[in-house]
Order: C-alpha cells, then sequence, then structure tokens
C-alpha cells in the first residue's frame, strides 16, 4: 500500500496485500501506524493524496453489507447509503468499469488512490466467496481498465493459512505479497510493556517480567500483558 500512494512507477497489476498473524501481536496497529506515516507525507505534499477507508469483517451484521460501508465511505459529502446490491454495482462501476486500455498503466498512475483495510477478513467468506472475490478482484481491474479510481487493498486475518482455503481465484488475485506476524516472545513483550509503561513508572522491574513472562507462555497476546498490568494497577488503587 505504502509503495503504491509513494510513486506510480511502483504500481503493480495486483495492488493487494495479505497480513496474517496470531491475534494480538499488533497487525492492526502497524497497517493505521504506515497509513497515518503516509498521512504526514500526504499534508507535506510528498505524496499525491490517497482516501483510506477501513472495515472490520466482525463489525459488520453480513459480509455483503462490506459493498454498503465501502460505497457509502467513497461515495463523498453525499455519503450514499445503498442496497448491498446497489452498493456492489456502484462499486463494479467506479473501479472495474470501462473497457482495457492499452495505455492502462500509465493513466493508473494519474488515478486517485483508495486504500481498503479489510480488518478480521475471515467474517467476510460466504458460500461462493463472492465478496472477496469482488474486494481483490476490483485492484487488478482498476489498474488494466478505464475506471475512476485506484485501488489498494490490505486485509488482515488471524489464520496464517487462510488463503489456502479460498478458491484459487481469490488465491491468484491476493498475489505472493504476504507479511507474517509471529506471536510475541518474553522479551518482545518485556519491551513492549517497558516502552508503553515509561510514562508511568508505577511497576517494578520484576512484575513487567512476570506480565512479559505470562504473554509469552500463554499465547504471545500483548492485550493480555496490558490487561494483567491495568488488573494489578486498579487493584492497588482500590486497596490505597
Amino acid at each position: 500500500a505504502a509503495s503504491v500512494c509513494k510513486s506510480g512507477e511502483e504500481l503493480s497489476v495486483n495492488s493487494a496485500l495479505f497480513v496474517a498473524g496470531p491475534p494480538g501481536t499488533g497487525k492492526t496497529a502497524t497497517v493505521r501506524s504506515v497509513v497515518a506515516n503516509l498521512r504526514r507525507e500526504q499534508a507535506k505534499g510528498e505524496i499525491p493524496e490517497f482516501d483510506f477507508v477501513p472495515l472490520n469483517g466482525m463489525e459488520l451484521r453480513h459480509p455483503f453489507d462490506a459493498y454498503v460501508k465501502f460505497w457509502e465511505a467513497i461515495s463523498g459529502t453525499r455519503k450514499e447509503k445503498r442496497s448491498p446490491g446497489t452498493a456492489a454495482a456502484m462499486l463494479e462501476r467506479h473501479f472495474g468499469g470501462g473497457d482495457t486500455k492499452d495505455d492502462a498503466y500509465e493513466t493508473a498512475k494519474k488515478k486517485p488512490v483508495t486504500v481498503l483495510l479489510l480488518d478480521e477478513i475471515d467474517y467476510l467468506v460466504t458460500k461462493k466467496q463472492t465478496v472477496l472475490y469482488n474486494l481483490f478482484d476490483w485492484p487488478m481491474r482498476a489498474a488494466t481498465c478505464d475506471s475512476k479510481g485506484r485501488l489498494v487493498v490490505v486485509g488482515i486475518s488471524n489464520t496464517i493459512n487462510m488463503p489456502e482455503r479460498l478458491k484459487p481465484s481469490i488465491q491468484s488475485r491476493l498475489g505472493g505479497k504476504r507479511c507474517i506476524f509471529q506471536a510475541y516472545n518474553k522479551e518482545d513483550a518485556k519491551r513492549i510493556l517497558e516502552v508503553k509503561l515509561k510514562p508511568a513508572p508505577i511497576f517494578e522491574n520484576d512484575a513487567i517480567e512476570f506480565a512479559a513472562r505470562k504473554t509469552a507462555v500463554n499465547s504471545g497476546d500483548i492485550r493480555r500483558a496490558f490487561q494483567m498490568c491495568k488488573a494489578a494497577a486498579e487493584r492497588v488503587m482500590a486497596e490505597a
């Protein structure tokens, strides 16, 4: 996503990235941090403008609602809320409409870019897998057709081998760009806790060591460590 926003020369036909790893390993936070950095560069005029649309599959009532939320986000000040079928058709015309052009690569450089973050992508899997197919097909077609905009899709999953569970047609559109996060070990968890807790030095080193060790042994989910620290701090305050 960063390379697509930064330079037209680095555009590839398949603008998709699959990010996976156990829960609580910083996947979403990392993607949002990259986008925040790009926003700062954009504000300085160093890169072209781009739109960022975050969607979380777990927050949708049905996978088809992804079309509704996505179209609503990119329809400008109108914020059009359409039915799933209508929204899908509007997105199709926006990103997949038009004929294939011989100079599509050169034209794509000039198109406005939309970065779509699909968090908890596992919840968007349907029986026929049409939602994921369309969302990962539009980036390819937007780069080769006379579409209205350029689309980059970043999909995040807790399942590392999720692409292998999808249809071959979707696997091919995901491409080979994968970013895999590993569970945090004790040293990783300790460093993160030390940095995050530094502004409020209320925990002794032994306490941080204990929380980091428990986190690494149980799941590697850094959120568990923060929960332990919060519970300990609340207990101390209640007893004071």
